[in-house]
This record gives C-alpha cells, sequence and structure tokens, in this order.
C-alpha cells in the first residue's frame, strides 16, 4: 500500500488552548459545552490525541459564537501561536474626556466590550491632542496606547487600523471611536478585506459611521461630558465641530 503523502499543514494544539483562554473557560466549563470529558479535552490540549472532524466542528461552533474564528491548522515546522486581534482605537480628538471622566469612559467601553468579544484582550489605542495630555495621562494608567498629535489625527488613525488589521484580517476584530464621518471610506475598505468593524459614535446628526457598520456593529455611546475637539470634523455638511452636551 501506498503511505500517505504527508500534507504541508499540522493540527495546532495550541489552538484549542488559545481559544479556551480567550473565552477564560476552564478545561471543565469547555469540556462541558462540547459535551465531551475533561480528560478527552485535556488530551486534545496536551497533543496525545486530536479531535475528530464531527468534535473539531463543535469547537468551532462554540468559539464562532463568542466571536473568536480558530486556525487549527498550521503549515509543518511553523506553527505560530494562534492570533486573534481586537483593536480598539478611540480618537479622542474628538470624543476625548477631561481627565476627571476618562476612567469611567473606559469603564463602559470595557463593559460593551466583555459583552460582546468575552474573554478576548484588546488592544487600546488613542490618538491625543498636546492639550489633552491630564486625560492622556490616565488614559496610560489604563494600559491604553497614546499617541499624541500636535496636528489632526486622522491619517495617522487611518494608517494604523490599516496596519493593526492588515496582518490577519479576517481574524481582526476593530472598535473604532470617533465622531468623524471622514472614516467612512476607510470602514468600507477594511469591511471588504474581512475585517469585523464596530463603531462607538457620540454624533447622531447625519451618522455616516454608524451606517456603515449597521446597527448590530454599533456599539452605544454614554453620556460623557466631552471636551471640544481640536479638529474640524470630515463628511458632515455644515458641521464644522462636534458640539458638546451640557454637563447634567
Amino acid at each position: 500500500m501506498t503511505p500517505v503523502k504527508q500534507g504541508k499543514y499540522e493540527f495546532k494544539k495550541d489552538s484549542l488552548i488559545s481559544v479556551r483562554k480567550q473565552m477564560g473557560l476552564s478545561q471543565g466549563k469547555m469540556a462541558d459545552l462540547l459535551g465531551v470529558p475533561a480528560n478527552t479535552l485535556s488530551r486534545w490540549e496536551l497533543g496525545s490525541t486530536t479531535p475528530d472532524a464531527k468534535h473539531l466542528a463543535a469547537f468551532y461552533s462554540v468559539a464562532k459564537e463568542h466571536g473568536i474564528t480558530p486556525a487549527f491548522f498550521g503549515l509543518q515546522g511553523n506553527v505560530k501561536p494562534f492570533q486573534y486581534n481586537l483593536i480598539v482605537i478611540w480618537d479622542f480628538q474628538t470624543t476625548g474626556s477631561p481627565a476627571l471622566w476618562v476612567q469611567y469612559a473606559h469603564d463602559t467601553i470595557m463593559s460593551e466590550l466583555k459583552k460582546r468579544f468575552g474573554g478576548m484582550i484588546p488592544i487600546f489605542k488613542a490618538f491625543t491632542h498636546p492639550t489633552q495630555a491630564e486625560a492622556a495621562k490616565v488614559l496610560k494608567s489604563l494600559d491604553w496606547r497614546i499617541t499624541e498629535e500636535e496636528n489632526e489625527a486622522f491619517d495617522y488613525i487611518v494608517e494604523d487600523a490599516k496596519s493593526d488589521s492588515g496582518h490577519n484580517p479576517e481574524s481582526t476584530v476593530l472598535v473604532l471611536i470617533s465622531s468623524d464621518n471622514g472614516f467612512a471610506d476607510l470602514i468600507e475598505e477594511l469591511k471588504s478585506k474581512g475585517v469585523q468593524v464596530f463603531v462607538i459614535s457620540p454624533q447622531t446628526y447625519n451618522n455616516k459611521l454608524v451606517e456603515k457598520v449597521g446597527p448590530a456593529n454599533s456599539i452605544p455611546w454614554y453620556p460623557v461630558y466631552s471636551e471640544q475637539p481640536k479638529r474640524p470634523l470630515k463628511g458632515v455638511p455644515g458641521l464644522n465641530y462636534w458640539v458638546n452636551p451640557p454637563l447634567g
């Protein structure tokens, strides 16, 4: 009998562990979801046995329900850790809050992310103006990566969003926090490449960002008092700046 030819790809046992950890589950809890004994899952994760097609499909289904697209197979001899990106980019120049409110804004954003993306660990990026230095300090203490721009950060945000999602677009979720309709083209481009794009936007008038992602991918913005933005908004006819809501 002719031996079966080895393919270029092999099963990555680490992908099972990665998905389970992203969901924040123990082996016992994950095994219950899959309908298998815990010791069976343990053997899969150790690599001593491999799940059959039926159980692999069940694992894939559970992961997708939690917003995760697992990559079970990798090239022989070049098995890389499973990657799934959750990128949160805050256009702080147009939707920033005073330092006193940053913790509250962060907590409400985190609450919404946990509802939708389970145990995924986000990468936080905020683009600030030098006049927002105090708020930037608070953001940095909350693990946001700060990029301070003297001029408008629009082009830098576009560049970062494309770069961050370009490595593995179909396994990337991008959450954009902004009220600038100029990002509508960026959203369209990223979606065409397979990126899942979500928007958090306080803008209620002629909001093209929400139109581009659809209601299901529009995350509520809480009524947090915002600073006056440092740049004009693009793509909003007759409106040069976002007007702050009154306190109280």
